[in-house]
């Protein structure tokens, strides 16, 4: 996991959601919507406004197809800003 992820001042949910994809391609590979949707403990409407947070400051990419991952420290927004 990067520990960057928590300089960036994102909400709380949007860094949860992060460490859960994390933990998710390390075990999976491949990770989902669906899959980590089973897994988050709050409301779909907090799922999805983390995942959006998460698009725009370049942590995740989402594909057509659902598919989530993690993309590298130096595409992330606010850490390119530092």
């Amino acid at each position: 996991m990067e520990h960057t992820i928590f300089e960036l001042g994102l909400s709380v949910e949007a860094v949860s959601l992060y460490i859960l994809l994390d933990h998710f391609e390390g075990s999976k590979g491949r990770v989902t919507r669906e899959i980590l949707l089973t897994k988050w403990n709050a409301s779909a409407d907090s799922f999805e406004k983390s995942l959006q947070e998460l698009e725009m400051q370049g942590v995740v990419t989402i594909s057509e197809q659902g598919m989530v991952a993690t993309t590298p420290v130096s595409r992330w927004k606010a850490a390119r800003e530092s």
